[in-house]
């Protein structure tokens, strides 16, 4: 059975466009090498969710907690940025790329994982920084070929 791969998903602002259309990129990256991809959100999110949707992903959106807990339990990885999800899923020891903004002081690093959070190279640059290539490096140490569960 291939991974999943479970992006959170959250669209809005122009940042999260910037996010939006990284995480397509990286989620047809392992889609077409056989890797089942989940985009997930809260209620607010089930419209937002559609282009994901329209592209044929599955999505999970508006269900319960537990629900998503389950989701992050089973996926060999979950991608996404400081959300609530993300650091669920490192309590339950499962692997996640969070991107963030920074690694300074008060940042939510994953907890005793600070490696595997995304930053910009530069501390003074911004998130948009963060290119389509590191991401999918951070992502080939779980979904690679050899690394599957």
């Amino acid at each position: 059975m291939p991974a999943a791969f479970h992006i959170l998903e959250i669209i809005g602002t122009s940042l999260h466009k910037f996010k939006k259309i990284l995480f397509f990129i990286v989620a047809r990256h392992w889609r077409d090498r056989g890797v089942q991809v989940i985009f997930a959100g809260g209620p607010a999110d089930q419209a937002r969710l559609e282009p994901a949707r329209a592209e044929k992903f599955c999505v999970a959106a508006g269900l319960p907690l537990l629900v998503s807990a389950g989701l992050v339990q089973l996926a060999a990885l979950t991608l996404g940025d400081d959300t609530d999800l993300v650091h669920l899923a490192v309590a339950q020891g499962r692997r996640v790329v969070l991107l963030l903004r920074h690694h300074r002081s008060g940042a939510c690093v994953p907890f005793q994982h600070p490696d595997w959070a995304i930053v910009p190279e530069d501390p003074a640059c911004n998130i948009r920084e963060i290119t389509v290539e590191r991401v999918l490096t951070e992502t080939r140490k779980v979904l690679g070929p050899g690394n599957q569960p």
